[in-house]
């Protein structure tokens, strides 16, 4: 007899594998300048990485967000760019595949559960390219996953394994790592609330301090990255975000042919959760022991509606908190007992929901693949240890008709990283290395975000740079520049115009592309 459950989860695989590996490149907004610094990681390690540090300095601190470049690092030290990044995506799908299947073995819920899993895996901050929060997301998973079951038989190896997990969910995102220890010590206080014994007080305080000394070092690096990166907090109510939680934006990755589904699935999730959450209380399905883990969408509802956009660096906090508040549903869905023929419905269902939304998604990855097939088709014209500046005119991509490649993400906003990976160069819309939580920092007269940008900057829609400031100020030469989706129409802008005439002036056409999006120009004599 023929089971359906093992033909469902090959099945979501494979459309999950389909995603990554069926287009040319998997692109993503911050993907390729994450490629770019781990390939000048890789060859300062190798001692080969002289020309980058006339550029740049090497942070001192090992700071949040390092994780996914050391991987991908040595991932590129044994194949290309593009089967690299591939390689990192495929680690974070079994990472967060196996993490949501051992935290159901764990509170022994159904079989089918994992399917629910494959809802959350391509997210659209994922699309954006926060490869480390995506990733720490994952081993968030793995860290309560392993915490649920120290709870249940405590031992000295699961603590050990408790500790590596929440040092390197730490390095590699700090939403990742509060997430994950904010549920560990949730489900700490819902044992002692659900226990009859009399020692539960002794339980409470002797877990918690065990919590804390695992969290202990983390916090005081994380004081010291704050420190670094002072922003002033300022808590508020932000009533138009509610409504935003049902727009499920974050389900929607590329463009609007997934919103129908995106919709069906976000509202289905919602709508799931509160029918089960009614189930459970009404005919007692709830384990008290994860009572407060099943509350924690309510919890997370009031973080995102106040939680600032930007603090300590980082930005898009809104965002990040909306997507951890509908995973949240997914996690609490797993922790009520429902009947079996409940469970495997409402999973299935998902499944559904996924593979439509997928199927939908995937025209544009294989689209969006072969304009970076495209753009990258003018490395052979680069000189090594050169400098390259590129000028996107069209993040969002277009077709040879005009229309958006995607029309909901910045796909193509630093797609210039795919051509610093294959090459030695010296890329400047390195926006990473202007942060100063990753690896690479711009020295101070190098900074084409502070001496090269004019107006809304090299990065905006309508780029702006002054190269001869540049040029003077930094005592180097901008040797290449890279215009991608320009028309003519845009010179009708006086900025533009004032560009084009300096390039014109200064730089010859070196390549242009087969269908004339990405123009290559080289610097005269």
């Amino acid at each position: 007899m023929i089971k359906p459950y093992p033909i469902i989860v090959f099945v979501a695989i494979l459309i999950c594998l389909l995603q990554i590996w069926l287009p040319d490149f998997y692109l993503t907004g911050d993907g390729p300048t994450h490629l770019y610094n781990a390939r000048m990681l890789k060859d300062v390690w190798a001692g080969e990485g002289d020309y980058y540090l006339g550029f740049y300095s090497i942070s001192a601190h090992v700071d949040p967000n390092w994780t996914g470049h050391i991987i991908l690092a040595k991932l590129l030290s044994v194949a290309s760019p593009a089967v690299a990044e591939k390689l990192f995506i495929t680690l974070y799908v079994i990472i967060f595949i196996t993490g949501f299947k051992k935290l159901i073995s764990v509170v022994e819920g159904n079989k089918y559960l994992p399917l629910v899993a494959f809802v959350f895996l391509f997210s659209h901050t994922l699309t954006k390219g926060f490869y480390n929060f995506n990733m720490s997301i994952g081993l968030s998973i793995w860290l309560i996953a392993m915490w649920l079951s120290y709870l249940k038989a405590p031992g000295i190896k699961k603590f050990i394994i408790i500790i590596v997990i929440t040092a390197i969910t730490f390095v590699t995102h700090p939403i990742g790592w509060v997430f994950g220890m904010g549920v560990c010590f949730l489900s700490v206080l819902s044992s002692v609330i659900s226990s009859e014994k009399q020692s539960k007080w002794r339980f409470l305080i002797s877990q918690s301090l065990l919590l804390l000394l695992t969290a202990l070092p983390f916090v005081w690096l994380l004081y010291g990255y704050n420190s670094r990166h002072q922003s002033d907090v300022h808590l508020a109510y932000h009533k138009d975000r509610f409504g935003k939680i049902f727009e499920f934006a974050d389900f929607t990755t590329h463009t609007s042919a997934e919103e129908v589904w995106a919709g069906w699935m976000g509202y289905s999730l919602v709508y799931i959760v509160l029918i089960a959450l009614l189930y459970g209380l009404v005919f007692k399905k709830i384990d008290k022991k994860y009572l407060l883990m099943i509350l924690l969408p309510f919890i997370l509802l009031f973080v995102y509606l106040y939680v600032p956009e930007n603090m300590s660096g980082g930005g898009m906090l809104d965002m990040r908190a909306r997507q951890l508040l509908l995973l949240s549903l997914g996690l609490s869905f797993m922790f009520i007992k429902l009947e079996h023929y409940q469970t495997v419905f409402f999973s299935v269902l998902f499944f559904v929901f996924y593979s439509a939304i997928s199927i939908a998604r995937i025209p544009t990855l294989v689209r969006a693949g072969k304009a970076i097939s495209e753009y990258i088709s003018l490395n052979a014209s680069i000189d090594k240890e050169s400098v390259l500046l590129p000028l996107s005119f069209s993040h969002n991509g277009r077709l040879v008709n005009g229309d958006y490649i995607s029309d909901k993400n910045w796909l193509f906003q630093h797609a210039a990283g795919y051509i610093g990976a294959a090459n030695k160069l010296i890329v400047l819309d390195n926006y990473e290395a202007n942060t100063g939580y990753f690896p690479f920092i711009w020295k101070e007269n190098k900074n084409p975000y502070r001496h090269l940008s004019v107006n809304n900057g090299i990065e905006d829609q309508l780029p702006d740079a002054d190269i001869a400031k540049y040029e003077a100020i930094a005592s180097t030469s901008v040797d290449y520049i890279l215009l991608w989706c320009y028309k003519d129409e845009y010179r009708d802008n006086e900025h533009i115009d004032k560009l084009l005439n300096y390039i014109e002036q200064h730089y010859s056409v070196k390549y242009v592309s087969d269908k004339t999006r990405a123009v290559l120009y080289k610097k005269k004599g």
